[in-house]
């Protein structure tokens, strides 16, 4: 994590970022890795086990072996937990972590270019390695619906600051809200993890759409403000009533915004309802996606309305958003393609068909 030494530091690092040219959007990954063993003896919502840890430490010293000039500092974490820190000479960085059932690797922010540079590495200094010890990417154990794989954006790099911000983050939770198919049945299916906002209780959607309508009257101009109220009177419940806090199990979190706990510049809103990564590709083209709905949205320059569908979507329909979704922001489809299911994936001649796109691609 970015933790400056000084105010002087925080002032220089923060003006690196003016407000009429800021930095391209970062990714913080949450890689989940597993097998029979640690799912098997995992207690509860312990982050830890005998069993991962194990493996945490295995998947550390086959890191050391593939990569002999990185740097690997033992630290621990918030829960008190021993991590690995690996460091490139350049810098770039992953931990190697345990979460509920799982080891967890989480990856040091990183653009979109930054990710495509590191890809190889990724491939091989992670899930390789996790491979060589008996660790599975965690969708294989626990499901292509399971959701534990987060991705992390950077909320200054994305969104920038002040009443420009404020509203480009209101149009993007909006408009992943208005995509209920993401969190059921495209990228997990898990709600009681991710519950998309359509889900909530009609008085918790009512309230969603307040904040949005103040954020378009001018009454909300920070995302600080923004964050404060969707955990306050959205997020004050959450589909598993007995989970806390209810504003962390959501599809679209928010928690990490306007919290003191993380410096400026690593605060971040966290997209949960994600399809666990199984490669180095798999993290590419979910951040190139994201990074392109955003741009998408700020490029339509007006307020997202709020509509929230129907989540309980036959499997065309959700095929069929999904494919909007992509297309909308000129992406070809092509690469997200393995998010759908056999039973969407029959759909999509006819959805090509009658869906004007900016891809071309042939299935």
């Amino acid at each position: 994590m970015f933790r400056p030494k000084s105010l002087l530091s925080f002032i220089l690092a923060f003006s690196s970022f003016s407000s009429s040219a800021w930095a391209q959007a970062t990714f913080g990954a949450e890689f989940n890795f597993t097998n029979d063993l640690i799912d098997r003896t995992a207690q509860g919502s312990y982050v830890n086990s005998p069993e991962s840890e194990a493996a945490r430490d295995r998947m550390m010293k086959a890191v050391r072996n593939a990569c002999a000039n990185c740097y690997i500092q033992a630290k621990e974490n918030g829960y008190g937990v021993k991590t690995y820190r690996v460091t490139y000479p350049d810098g770039w960085y992953f931990d190697i972590a345990t979460d509920p059932a799982v080891v967890e690797v989480q990856t040091k922010p990183s653009t979109v270019a930054e990710i495509k540079l590191y890809q190889d590495r990724i491939q091989k200094h992670i899930f390789d390695t996790a491979a060589s010890v008996d660790l599975l990417p965690a969708s294989e154990i626990m499901g292509t619906h399971w959701a534990g794989s987060h991705i992390h954006i950077g909320a200054v790099s994305a969104l920038g600051d002040g009443v420009a911000a404020v509203k480009l983050l209101k149009n993007f939770m909006v408009d992943f809200s208005n995509h209920p198919e993401l969190a059921m049945g495209i990228f997990s299916a898990d709600r009681a993890n991710a519950p998309p906002l359509g889900m909530l209780p009609q008085a918790q959607r009512d309230a969603f759409a307040q904040i949005c309508a103040d954020v378009d009257a001018g009454k909300i101009r920070s995302i600080n403000t923004f964050a404060r109220r969707v955990r306050k009177e959205v997020y004050n419940v959450t589909i598993m009533q007995d989970w806390a806090p209810s504003t962390k199990y959501q599809a679209f979190n928010v928690n990490r915004i306007g919290d003191r706990a993380f410096d400026l510049l690593i605060q971040t809103f966290e997209i949960r309802a994600m399809r666990g990564q199984e490669s180095s590709l798999d993290f590419l083209i979910q951040t190139e996606l994201l990074e392109a709905r955003i741009k998408h949205i700020q490029s339509l320059g007006k307020s997202i309305e709020v509509k929230i569908p129907n989540v309980y979507m036959s499997e065309e329909a959700k095929a069929e958003a999904f494919y909007k979704y992509v297309t909308e922001t000129g992406l070809a489809f092509d690469p997200y393609v393995k998010f759908l299911t056999p039973a969407q994936r029959v759909f999509l001649p006819g959805i090509i068909a009658r869906t004007p796109s900016l891809c071309r691609r042939i299935f």
